[in-house]
């Protein structure tokens, strides 16, 4: 702020009455601890304006505390109401990121795997887990690629199946 005083880009005045108790605050990045709070405490607030119920899976939660945050907490105030307003499964998981927050995270994991071992863990249920895999190959399928078959020559599956299962799974695209 010194320096936008002398460009003459802030007036000085106003400089010296905010200038009365410095408050240095780390960047987000810097408080990875504090991530997991704050997310939580965005998606209590969101979920209460908007009237939602939506909850973050701890895979998505490990995702977001390795991202490097250069817009800081307001960068993540702005994700979690996005987040909240145009995911419409009850549970945001890592594939519901923005590309631009899974490209950049940190310490990249595999988040997909990570989700589905997850899942397997709190529900210990083979056929529940394989169906939620599933779901997200066909998602995945259904977003970078332009017709279903080209969805079925990437998953390894016949044109059929293909549509069979973008029924099956339709509520979730």
């Amino acid at each position: 702020m010194k320096e936008m005083v002398s460009q003459g880009k802030f007036r000085l005045d106003l400089f010296y009455r905010l200038n009365v108790i410095p408050i240095q605050i780390p960047a987000l990045h810097e408080r990875k601890e504090d991530i997991p709070l704050l997310i939580q405490h965005y998606l209590q607030k969101t979920n209460d304006k908007y009237q939602k119920f939506k909850k973050i899976h701890p895979s998505t939660y490990e995702v977001l505390t390795h991202y490097h945050w250069p817009g800081n907490i307001r960068e993540l105030e702005n994700l979690i109401e996005r987040l909240i307003l145009t995911i419409e499964e009850p549970i945001i998981f890592p594939e519901h990121l923005p590309q631009s927050i899974t490209g950049q995270v940190e310490h990249p994991e595999d988040s997909t795997l990570l989700a589905i071992e997850q899942e397997f863990e709190e529900n210990f249920d083979l056929k529940k887990t394989m169906e939620k895999v599933e779901r997200q190959l066909i998602a995945k399928a259904w977003k970078k690629c332009k017709t279903t078959y080209e969805m079925a020559e990437h998953l390894g599956i016949s044109q059929p199946t293909v549509i069979y299962k973008l029924k099956k799974y339709k509520k979730y695209f």
